[in-house]
């Protein structure tokens, strides 16, 4: 998240398609097994007046949780997306932690 918008890169459009392909929620199944599950989309986009504010979460939208797994992380690719300054993104990998 940066605080104002997160656009593509390197154009500054509204986020599309390669940028839904790249996110990836990350469950862990009981027996140790990791599932790597794409989004259906990304929502919470336009959700302000201007764009220098606009954008600044994306919310995934996922399908079912896979049965029996936790969610355990998410990656995104690098280079999709921008900050306002218009610097790309590095790949990122964001853990979840274990509920204490």
């Amino acid at each position: 998240m940066w605080s104002n918008g997160l656009t593509a890169h390197p154009a500054g459009d509204e986020v599309g398609a390669p940028v839904v392909a790249s996110y990836r929620a990350i469950y862990t199944r009981r027996d140790g097994r990791v599932v790597a599950v794409a989004p259906l989309d990304v929502a919470d986009l336009h959700d302000q007046a201007t764009s220098f504010n606009a954008d600044n979460m994306h919310d995934l939208c996922l399908p079912r949780r896979p049965r029996g797994a936790r969610l355990t992380g998410v990656t995104i690719g690098g280079g999709l997306i921008q900050d306002p300054n218009g610097d790309p993104n590095s790949a990122q990998t964001f853990t979840i932690p274990r509920p204490g």
